[in-house]
């Protein structure tokens, strides 16, 4: 009994393990992503740089997900685990972003949450002008406007909010992703011997 009991920690260990060691690079791949938001704020060319990184994310946690099914599961996960999992490494990754994002916003660039706001300010202005000008966009401007002058009154947020912010974004964007990813993860023991 007792065996049974040790080996479901050690398998347990192993797992956790697995899972930090995963999340370390897609953390550090979160933070390229980060620092190409920040390049690219006012850069139309680095914006578009950026989107194919987007792409990165489900690639970097499938292939996590499937070493972790083939090399430490056995071959064989549930659905709901494998969700579980995922979301886990997402958590620790989404962890490793954030103290960059307090590190780099607090002490390397404090400037870059105000730089930051302000370039999405100057975009969304230009935006509501180019909408003024089509008279087929007229009941669109009104909302539009509003949300600019709500953007401006707004305060720019702390380092520590940003980072706060940031780990919510990635355990949204986690908990739908692993949604798909799951289901392609999954593998049932076989029963039928």
């Amino acid at each position: 009994m007792q065996t049974d009991l040790q080996q479901q920690l050690e398998q347990r260990t192993r797992i956790n393990n697995f899972l930090m060691r995963a999340a370390l690079p897609i953390g550090l791949y979160f933070i390229f992503e980060y620092m190409l938001t920040v390049w690219s704020a006012g850069n139309i060319f680095m914006g578009m740089l950026r989107l194919p990184f987007l792409l990165g994310t489900p690639i970097l946690l499938y292939i996590s997900m499937r070493k972790l099914r083939d090399n430490v599961m056995g071959g064989t996960i549930g659905w709901f685990r494998a969700w579980l999992f995922g979301l886990q490494m997402m958590l620790f990754a989404a962890l490793v972003e954030a103290a960059w994002i307090y590190l780099y916003n607090e002490f390397i660039a404090p400037e870059n949450l105000y730089e930051m706001q302000s370039a999405a300010i100057a975009q969304y202005e230009e935006s509501a002008a180019m909408l003024a000008q089509s008279s087929q966009m007229q009941s669109v401007l009104r909302p539009f406007n509003e949300a600019v002058e709500t953007l401006k009154e707004a305060p720019v947020p702390t380092a520590i909010e940003a980072a706060v912010q940031m780990v919510s974004n990635d355990l949204f964007i986690g908990i739908l992703l692993m949604i798909p990813i799951s289901l392609l993860i999954q593998r049932k023991t076989n029963t039928t011997e």
